[in-house]
């Protein structure tokens, strides 16, 4: 199951798989980010995490 959420400026796949933590990723060479969650993971829970600190490292690359 694969969704697209939008942090601020920055589209991120949201893909759900049977693990246990949550993994982001950027993807060369564009710059794509994808965000790995186990399936019990709502998609609400990643405007909360950490990841907003994450952008500016994202918009730097």
């Amino acid at each position: 199951m694969n969704t697209i959420i939008k942090l601020e400026d920055i589209e991120a796949e949201v893909v759900h798989k049977n693990i246990r933590n949550i993994h982001l990723r950027v993807l060369p060479p564009d710059g794509k980010v994808r965000i790995s969650a186990p399936f019990r993971t709502k998609n609400e829970t990643f405007i909360n995490l950490p990841v907003q600190s994450l952008i500016g490292l994202v918009n730097r690359e």
